[in-house]
């Protein structure tokens, strides 16, 4: 899942500035007046939809942002920071609470809980978090009932609540409305042309 965003670096040291200097270190550094309003904006909605949140949390979801996969920071679940993993928590709320506002910041801007756990999170620690801040864990805690995406080192597939995986087919994730294909072997199909003669690119994503 690409993001656009990889100039933290260079927006925490404009904010740093005054407006008019920022103007002329943008210019300098090469960060847009867009990628400067967009920045600043982001970090206005996520305090009026999280009255608590800090600089801190704003500013790790700005670095996950600029990694490609968001969840690959809950495999290190146990060596991340008290705010590492409030963060986490805050992007698994906002996806829950304003799903719609998050998928307009640079692609979408929230974690699936469900496949945070499968990649090392902590469960209830995680849930805690998430309860504290207000969100459901009682719908998005059990994947005895839903699909959920599994990975092995061949690649990622879609495991169904009897033990089956999907095969041949289309799955849209509940989670960013993103659409993948699995293959006849059950793996997600990557940079190549479905079957049905959609492309889907090196995230297995379907490009529109």
């Amino acid at each position: 899942m690409k993001r656009q965003l990889r100039t933290v670096a260079a927006v925490a040291a404009a904010v740093a500035m005054t407006m008019a200097s920022v103007m002329t270190a943008s210019a300098a550094i090469g960060v847009s007046n867009d990628e400067y309003s967009m920045a600043t904006g982001f970090r206005d909605g996520l305090r009026e939809r999280f009255p608590s949140i800090t600089d801190a949390h704003i500013d790790w979801i700005i670095d996950i942002g600029a990694s490609d996969d968001p969840t690959w920071d809950c495999q290190y679940w146990d060596t991340l920071s008290s705010v590492g993993k409030e963060t986490i928590a805050y992007l698994v709320v906002l996806g829950q609470k304003d799903r719609a506002w998050a998928e307009t910041q640079v692609d979408y801007y929230y974690i699936d809980r469900d496949m945070c756990v499968n990649r090392g999170a902590d469960a209830a620690e995680l849930d805690a978090l998430i309860v504290k801040l207000g969100g459901n864990v009682s719908t998005s805690s059990s994947t005895e009932n839903v699909p959920t995406w599994k990975q092995d080192d061949k690649g990622w597939w879609i495991g169904n609540p009897d033990g089956t995986y999907m095969t041949n087919q289309w799955y849209q994730s509940p989670a960013s409305g993103l659409w993948y294909y699995m293959g006849a072997d059950g793996y997600m199909l990557t940079d190549t042309t479905t079957p049905d003669g959609y492309f889907v690119n090196s995230d297995g994503v379907w490009v529109q």
